[in-house]
């Protein structure tokens, strides 16, 4: 299980930033789903009992991210391959809230290229990381031959996505 809490540590730290980048929350929670973890967010009121602005703002746009596309995180199970991409993860040891493990080098270089997979019944999800760049256009894996029903993606929800299944995946 991967703990994340909002501020810098389960109590309120006047001295470190008091919330984690929701983007950067929304990457972790996708690439611990995609191998097997679990992530558990927390609050960190202030010792007269409240939370930060910056906490709930965080927490507000995660709730949005999760409302469109929780889907892919809930009651879902990881893929036989996590996923793909070029972007290697290390452990980010300068980093203040890396208590947890969870804050990794490179979360902030994810790319288009960069996709974890999560499955639910007869479902693949392919979560793409970066969102800078163009939309990935191709998603590969050796594992299985889908049938391609839908993309749920904010580019694509006027019109129908186009898909081809390969040998290559």
């Amino acid at each position: 299980m991967k703990s994340m809490v909002k501020g810098s540590s389960w109590g309120y730290n006047k001295d470190k930033r008091p919330a984690i980048d929701p983007q950067q929350a929304i990457r972790i929670l996708a690439e611990v789903v995609s191998k097997n973890g679990v992530m558990i967010l927390s609050a960190a009121p202030t010792a007269a009992g409240i939370i930060p602005v910056e906490q709930v703002s965080a927490m507000e746009k995660i709730g949005h991210w999760l409302k469109l596309y929780g889907e892919a995180i809930y009651d879902t199970r990881p893929f036989v391959e996590f996923g793909q991409g070029t972007t290697k993860l290390k452990r980010n040891a300068e980093d203040e809230w890396n208590d947890y493990g969870a804050i990794k080098v490179g979360l902030d270089k994810l790319s288009s290229e960069d996709i974890r997979y999560t499955q639910k019944g007869n479902t693949v999800y392919a979560i793409q990381l970066g969102g800078v760049g163009p939309k990935k256009k191709w998603f590969k894996t050796s594992q299985l031959k889908p049938k391609i029903y839908s993309r749920k993606d904010g580019g694509f929800r006027n019109k129908d996505p186009r898909w081809e299944k390969t040998e290559g995946g």
